[in-house]
């Protein structure tokens, strides 16, 4: 009965599931035994007592943006949290975007990137940029501060949600100010002292780090501490103690009474220079990273909170690629990382679960992944700049030909009909038929050849390297050129972004405003624009007479943009837009279709959605890795149920546990770690109040064996 629901409403309504990012912790808040995580993939709580996770995005929230730049919590339990599109009152159910004005009326710049509350329940917003205004919202009104007049340059602000107003620091003017909206008074600071990190208490003084020294307040003024260590992170529990943390000396506190405590003496895993620290009520310290997550520090150990099932990594999706129905390959661009020198770096998503491709099994990519392509065997091939890798099962490593200058491959395409595959390189193209290369001059010998693919002639066509209105075609012996007018697009249609060929063997071309198609003998420009869209960004085909196009823009978040999610089917076109479709960004980067007619949507930050009208299929027992994972016994008691239930299983062998529960709709509600459990019959309850009524997907997954099921949370 419940199977046969569930089907008709997934055949009935369009669904996104999202999976977003959360490594990038950007800004903490606690709220009792629980913290709030403000992320890239949107807003995390979790429960600090058993670890339980509750995700909010785009796709089951309400929130109308996925990256959380801050977060803090109000006196009554509102949530206020700082995004590119202004300040977000979360109250109850009800999610208000807030654009701070002037007194005039007049709209200022809407990214927040810092949001705190006073102990009078004001909100605290601070702008990106140096000297930009800071401004506060008292639940009604908005007070717009000139820091440059008023300030005189400011650095960082901060609060306490029991201190009235708030402290600014000067870091040029070595001073800070206190503020509380009318009032303003100096603080100068002890001589030779930078501050690196500061804090304000529940008393309204404020406490920092400077080098080796604490400032610690004594009155309007600081007694300077000299410590053994040179601590990044600083943070502070209800009873007065200080925690700090370094990235060489381990974590330690100081006692109200100004003694010293080493809690962890050894190395932290992560970098405490952009961190954020939190004490929990029970005593354990926590800690957001800005690339790997969340830690938590109790009872003498420093554990990740992660669980068996890695998280989708940070930054843009460069491209996708799916084989079979449920192995999704994912390129992501690292922006910031300086440690992988901004290569792309390579990751596969199956059985729910995220595994980072890290160079540790043999043969195996790492970064610098340049291209993917699938061949009619089902096999993933990877261009690796200077290397090429082939995935059937396991990883196999093949040398770039030496014909190809400076050893470096850039792209890689399968052949069709035959299976072999070509590569592009400096200069070069090449092709394999799975023994040897046959290496070819591309058009010209300083042409980079980014992008390649192959018709159902074995013709391969590319775009011109660089910002170029023309498209190339090789048919094994000499080259033929298109530019934009000869395809039938317009002097305005701009430089080709994307060449791709359709299951019945046309070849497309996407430029930033308008596309064409080739059927073999003429060209015609297809007659939609994106004008006003933004630009067209990439293409996908689900069969032959179903094309996706995803959209971009620059200033994706400003009032006027227009993006889309575009379905062109039997020549009629139908828009689905990120103001009111729950895309996770708004720069669509990549798209893929799998053989369930889901499309995979990757977009410039905030993670990748999977879409489909008529309901997502995500099933594991699809997988097609050729290792299929061992089933759990297990089984649900009572079901339905109503404020609590108990999954019963038997694990195969001792192994890490994760659980995750999702709605009809397939969008994350929880995710819970069992920690390790030994091998035999294992019990878990599950507390359901907090859930919503209606059809719950479970899924419990160890190591190498998981199990699936259905529950119904009644009133």
């Amino acid at each position: 009965m419940l199977s046969c629901f569930l089907a008709a409403l997934h055949a009935q309504s369009p669904q996104f599931i999202h999976y977003t990012p959360g490594r990038q912790i950007n800004d903490m808040a606690k709220d009792g035994d629980f913290l709030w995580l403000a992320t890239n993939g949107g807003l995390v709580q979790i429960n600090t007592l058993d670890g339980e996770m509750t995700f909010n995005n785009r796709s089951n929230s309400g929130l109308p943006i996925n990256e959380i730049t801050s977060v803090a919590i109000g006196p009554d339990g509102t949530r206020w949290l700082g995004t590119r599109i202004g300040l977000l009152r979360w109250q109850g159910n009800s999610i208000t975007v807030l654009n701070p004005t002037s007194s005039g009326g007049n709209p200022v710049q809407l990214w927040i990137q810092k949001v705190r509350i006073d102990g009078a329940g004001h909100a605290w917003v601070s702008f990106p940029g140096h000297n930009a205004n800071l401004a506060r919202f008292d639940g009604q009104n908005w007070l717009v501060i000139d820091e440059e007049a008023l300030f005189n340059g400011n650095s960082d602000f901060n609060t306490h949600p029991q201190a009235p107003g708030i402290w600014v620091l000067d870091g040029e003017e070595n001073l800070f100010y206190r503020y509380n909206g009318s009032t303003l008074t100096t603080h100068p600071l002890p001589d030779n002292v930078d501050v690196d990190n500061w804090l304000v208490d529940a008393l309204g003084e404020v406490w920092f780090l400077s080098g080796d020294q604490l400032g610690v307040p004594q009155g309007d003024n600081w007694m300077v501490e000299e410590m053994d260590l040179w601590p990044d992170g600083l943070t502070m529990s209800d009873d007065g103690t200080v925690w700090v943390a370094s990235d060489f000396d381990g974590i330690h506190k100081r006692l109200p009474d100004g003694s010293w405590q080493t809690g962890y003496g050894n190395y932290l895993p992560f970098y405490t220079s952009n961190m954020q620290m939190e004490v929990s009520p029970s005593g354990a310290l926590w800690f957001g990273t800005e690339e790997k997550g969340l830690y938590r520090f109790a009872n003498g150990v420093l554990e990740k909170m992660t669980s068996a099932v890695a998280d989708i990594p940070e930054g843009g999706v460069a491209q996708l690629e799916v084989i079979g129905t449920q192995m999704l390959w994912a390129i992501f661009d690292d922006h910031f990382n300086i440690y992988t020198m901004n290569g792309q770096y390579l990751s596969r998503f199956q059985d729910q679960q995220w595994e980072a491709i890290d160079g540790m099994s043999p043969n195996q990519p790492f970064w610098k992944c340049k291209s993917l392509a699938k061949d009619g065997l089902g096999r993933l091939w990877v261009a690796h700049f200077d290397e090429i890798y082939r995935y059937n099962g396991a990883w196999e490593q093949i040398p770039v030909p030496v014909e190809f200058n400076f050893g470096q491959v850039y792209s890689v395409a399968a052949e069709p009909n035959t299976n072999h595959i070509w590569i592009g390189g400096y200069g070069k193209i090449a092709r394999y038929n799975g023994s040897g290369f046959q290496v070819f001059d591309a058009p010209a010998p300083t042409f980079t050849v980014r992008e390649l693919c192959i018709d159902q002639q074995g013709n391969v066509w590319m775009p011109s390297a660089g910002v170029s209105d023309i498209v190339y075609r090789f048919d094994g012996q000499s080259w033929t050129l298109y530019t934009n007018l000869e395809m039938g697009l317009s002097e305005f249609a701009l430089s080709v972004r994307e060449v791709k060929v359709a299951p019945n063997g046309d070849v497309w071309v996407l430029t930033p405003y308008e596309f064409t198609r080739y059927d073999g003998a003429t060209w015609e420009k297809f007659p939609l624009e994106a004008y006003q869209y933004g630009e067209f960004s990439t293409m996908a085909f689900d069969g032959s007479e179903k094309i996706w196009i995803g959209t971009y823009r620059n200033l994706c978040f400003s009032a006027d943009a227009n993006l889309q999610l575009i379905k062109i089917e039997n020549e009629s076109i139908h828009f689905y837009p990120y103001k009111t479709t729950p895309l996770p960004y708004p720069n669509i980067t990549a798209l893929a279709v799998d053989a369930h007619h889901n499309v995979w949507i990757g977009c410039e930050n905030g993670g990748i959605a999977v879409f489909n009208e008529n309901g997502v299929t995500l099933n594991a027992d699809d997988a097609i890795d050729g290792n299929a994972q061992q089933r759990i016994p297990a089984s649900v008691y009572p079901n339905p149920a109503v404020t609590q239930t108990t999954l019963e299983y038997t694990l195969p062998a001792t192994s890490e546990v994760l659980l995750e529960l999702r709605d009809a709709a397939g969008c994350l509600l929880l995710r819970q770690s069992g920690g390790i459990q030994q091998a035999g019959v294992q019990r878990w309850r599950l507390p359901l109040q907090h859930l919503p009524n209606g059809p719950l997907y479970w899924q419990l997954m160890s190591h190498d064996a998981l199990a699936s099921g259905w529950l119904l949370k009644q009133r």
